[in-house]
């Protein structure tokens, strides 16, 4: 909540090509060091709090269920011939539990990468981006 508050207080969340984003206006202002491009609304550092409260969070939120499967998987395997099999089960339902992980937003964070580093937003890209992360229980 804190940091929604920080951000909400920075004005960095505003309108971009599909919703509204952590993002200043206009959009790729302020994060070169000319200062040819200020920003008209939101901070100029915004890829500094994009890494930060974007990037940051979505790296910790694949890590740690990635780490804990496989610690899982170690920890089973090294239990002893009789567990191979269990081991081989786990090793299957983590791969798969990781795989629809990432494939949940792995078209989200292709469509970011497009619209805030390249600086181009492709309609069908955001489409599927944003219809694939709304079927995350279909996943």
């Amino acid at each position: 909540i804190a940091s929604g508050m920080y951000l909400l207080k920075l004005q960095a969340f505003n309108p971009i090509y599909n919703g509204c984003s952590l993002a200043s206006i206009p959009i790729g202002c302020g994060d070169d060091d000319d200062a040819a491009s200020p920003c008209h609304r939101g901070p100029n550092n915004i890829s500094q709090l994009q890494w930060l409260f974007w990037a940051f969070p979505c790296f910790v939120f694949f890590s740690i269920p990635t780490l804990v499967c496989f610690l899982l998987w170690k920890e089973v395997r090294t239990k002893g011939t009789r567990a191979q099999s269990v081991a081989v089960s786990i090793a299957k339902q983590s791969s798969i539990f990781i795989l629809v992980l990432v494939w949940t937003y792995f078209f989200q964070f292709i469509d970011i990468v497009f619209t805030f580093h390249i600086g181009s937003s492709h309609f069908l890209l955001n489409l599927l981006a944003n219809t694939n992360e709304s079927l995350i229980g279909l996943w």
